[in-house]
């Protein structure tokens, strides 16, 4: 997991050799480099794992869900951290409490809709925006700048304004947070509505700021937060939708949430219609599949081997395959 460091690889490796110090009856693998540990070899995505060392939450997500044997170890965050991270959200809480001292909220607005997580993430919640716009009335959407172009291009028809948040920047620069939450300040909402499941600090700070009657989320899990802090953030919301404890597929988390919520409501198809004229430009072929070969974390990332396979067979149905990626794709 991407929380080794040297000294935990030592241990681990020095463990393994009083165990069996003639024989190596064991690979290690890792989705990071370690230039002191030739033996560790870069992941593979196919292969079944016997046992995870200090992995990261998500690694410790997958272990759970397949009942895989791992050591999380003790928390290697020092007391001058602790001491940093506690000062710095005590800054932030008085300069939150400052704001809301001396900004009045002065627009009603019927319903906002917290999305801070990725892009693949607006992607999968996207379809369900015509219902709230059924249910509530046009929605005013906070959620991350990267997937700005997405709604200008497919969703405004759903959306009366998208306040984009530059989520690295509002968590490291000051000025731009006090920018943003003043004029989130300016808004008193009737409902508010958190739907990620897997809720976080900057999401729950937010829903904690904006001036809503009404502010509901979804039970969600402690992948992100922890669970003091989660057991904190519920305080914040009227209603917490029920959810199943189990890993779903997004879209399905989405649908379970929102059924929690309208009951009587169909849910839609996935679908994404590009407008041929727009993608002129990219010179497609007539049939194309595209893929997307990038990741949020180097342990998302899928591997090689399952695109080619998965390529394969859309070639051989009259495909064409075209790959879509950031920066670091493209140099990878």
């Amino acid at each position: 997991g991407n929380r080794c460091k040297a000294k935990d690889i030592e241990t681990l490796l020095n463990t393994l050799h009083a165990i069996a110090p003639n024989t190596q009856p064991y690979t290690l693998f890792s989705p990071y480099t370690f230039d002191k540990f030739p033996q560790i070899h870069a992941t593979n995505s196919a292969q079944k794992y016997d046992f995870i060392y200090l992995p990261d939450s998500l690694q410790a997500q997958m272990a759970i869900s397949e009942q895989i044997p791992y050591f999380m170890g003790a928390s290697y965050t020092s007391f001058l951290r602790k001491i940093a991270r506690f000062c710095k959200r005590l800054v932030y809480r008085c300069i939150d409490s400052g704001i809301k001292l001396t900004t009045k909220p002065t627009k009603q607005r019927k319903l906002a809709i917290i999305r801070t997580d990725a892009i693949g993430d607006y992607l999968l919640f996207r379809n369900f925006l015509p219902l709230f716009t059924t249910h509530y009335g046009k929605v005013t959407l906070v959620g991350n700048i990267a997937y700005k172009d997405l709604i200008t291009e497919f969703d405004s028809p759903h959306i009366i304004e998208f306040i984009p948040i530059h989520t690295t920047k509002f968590q490291k620069n000051i000025f731009y947070r006090i920018k943003t939450l003043k004029y989130l300040h300016t808004f008193d909402f009737e409902t508010l509505i958190n739907p990620i499941f897997s809720r976080d600090y900057l999401s729950e700070s937010l829903a904690k700021f904006i001036c809503a009657k009404q502010k509901i989320a979804s039970i969600g899990d402690t992948s992100n937060i922890s669970y003091r802090l989660k057991l904190h953030f519920d305080t914040i919301y009227n209603t917490l939708i029920s959810a199943d404890s189990r890993i779903l597929f997004e879209f399905y988390r989405n649908a379970e949430f929102i059924k929690g919520l309208m009951p009587t409501i169909s849910i839609p198809s996935y679908t994404l219609a590009l407008d041929h004229t727009n993608i002129q430009e990219f010179m497609l072929p007539k049939r194309y599949a595209v893929f997307f070969i990038g990741a949020s974390s180097a342990f998302r990332k899928w591997s090689l081997e399952h695109f080619y396979e998965v390529g394969k067979w859309h070639i051989n149905q009259g495909f064409s395959v075209v790959i879509c990626g950031g920066k670091e794709d493209y140099e990878n």
